[in-house]
């Protein structure tokens, strides 16, 4: 009995390593030609898809131009040009309006140093003519200790504000390698 069973399994064992290299081969095989219809439809959804990003990008300047006219359009960046100071928060406000205050974490205040980029901080409507802006900061310096006083300063500016869009780059920087840090204004008017 048992020398029967000993060919019926190298049997089975042959049958299963043929099939096994049959199901290989199958898979191994090139993929079918992609069916005409299937890439016209790929196609057409990618249209779509570039519309709707079209249509967002339109919405939104609409959106932009509606809540914020370029004749009162105001913006203010900030910039930070001292290597290893992190802002910690800042405060803005126009004429005698309530001012906006934003608080930043370590990341968001080296975020400020890398590539000496400017932050949109805030844009608002301001009717055309003088407008006073002012500013106050405060920093930590990034090998400071926690007992360190903070960095702190306050900046005000008269500026003329135009009949198109106007944008304020409040840059934190030093005049001299001992002074104190603090604010300076650039005002930049597109003209349509």
């Amino acid at each position: 009995m048992l020398m029967l069973a000993n060919p019926r399994r190298k049997a089975v064992r042959v049958l299963v390593v043929a099939a096994a290299c049959a199901v290989g081969t199958l898979q191994a095989a090139a993929p079918p030609a992609p069916d005409a219809n299937a890439l016209q439809i790929d196609q057409n959804i990618q249209s779509l898809k570039d519309e709707v990003l079209q249509f967002n990008r339109d919405a939104v300047t609409l959106e932009q131009d509606t809540l914020y006219p370029p004749y009162s359009r105001t913006s203010v960046y900030l910039g930070v040009r001292i290597g290893g100071l992190l802002v910690k928060d800042f405060s803005i406000a126009f004429d005698d309006g309530t001012p906006q205050t934003f608080n930043f974490t370590d990341d968001e205040g080296r975020a400020f140093l890398l590539h000496n980029g400017l932050r949109r901080m805030l844009r608002a409507n301001l009717a055309p003519g003088p407008h006073r802006i002012r500013a106050d900061f405060s920093a930590q310096y990034a090998d400071a200790k926690p007992s360190d006083a903070p960095v702190t300063n306050h900046f005000e500016a008269i500026f003329d504000k135009g009949y198109s869009q106007t944008d304020l780059e409040l840059t934190l920087g030093r005049s001299t390698r001992v002074a104190k840090p603090g604010l300076t204004l650039k005002q930049w008017s597109t003209t349509r």
